[in-house]
């Protein structure tokens, strides 16, 4: 539970970007419906199941790069994307980065 409780912080934290809503509303909306969707959840095994097959591939598609294990420093980024720089301490410094 305690996995599946960070990883729902991480995504809330992911579309607490407001340059994410302006980019692509739509996927806001349906990101923040599948949350929703796994908070309702009966058992872990079925947020988790929710998690994996639901609302990550949704956020896979429509945010370029976003922080995986934080505690850890590990990111996830789309092939196409160039120009970021990946900071020793955590922040992802996406001013110069563009998808290609």
């Amino acid at each position: 539970i305690e996995a599946v409780t960070a990883s729902i912080a991480r995504l809330e934290n992911n579309i607490a970007d407001p340059a994410f809503y302006e980019r692509d509303p739509v996927s806001f909306q349906k990101t923040i419906a599948a949350l929703d969707k796994e908070r309702n959840a009966a058992t872990s095994e079925e947020r988790l199941k929710i998690l994996t097959e639901e609302t990550f591939p949704t956020m896979a598609k429509k945010v370029p790069s976003f922080s995986l294990f934080s505690a850890l420093t590990f990111h996830g980024a789309a092939k196409n994307l160039e120009g970021a720089v990946y900071l020793p301490y955590g922040p992802i410094d996406l001013s110069q980065a563009d998808l290609v």
